[in-house]
């Protein structure tokens, strides 16, 4: 469990799955892999999403229209990359950020830092194990944009 984050869901494949009740520094969620959308290269990949454990330090941020041409072109999952005061400092992860929370039509959103001062939205494919379970080619796919 990294310090300072909860586990607020999981990412499987572009959909949302919150966790069950946990008592201590464990999370589990149920799904069935029937209701899984598996991506081109036959994965199912499962990422948990963080978030600050103290919500009044933080704004939410969310994305809405993500469907369509532009979700068939970044594919299922938008991941989120918050920077603060300087350019090269990330508010609360590594590149390509957290999933964002999916709440279907399009619409996601994320909790970050209210210190963040830019975010970097990202369909993360330029990373290699993204890539890999993705089924493309490294970079072919890579689409980020700021905001």
């Amino acid at each position: 469990m990294i310090e300072g984050l909860k586990v607020v869901a999981f990412d499987v494949n572009g959909q949302t799955f919150y966790p069950e009740v946990s008592s201590g520094p464990s999370y589990t969620t149920t799904f069935k892999l029937s209701d899984i959308t598996v991506n081109t290269a036959g994965y199912i990949e499962i990422t948990p999403i963080y978030f600050l454990k103290d919500d009044s330090k933080t704004t939410r941020f969310y994305a809405r229209n993500f469907s369509g041409d532009v979700k068939s072109r970044w594919g299922g999952t938008l991941y989120c990359y918050p920077f603060g005061m300087s350019s090269s400092s990330n508010e609360f992860t590594n590149w390509p950020g957290q999933p964002m929370i999916n709440l279907g039509g399009g619409t996601y959103y994320v909790d970050v830092p209210s210190t963040t001062k830019a975010i970097s939205l990202s369909n993360a494919a330029a990373d290699w194990v993204h890539a890999t379970t993705m089924g493309i080619v490294l970079d072919d796919r890579q689409s980020d944009t700021w905001v």
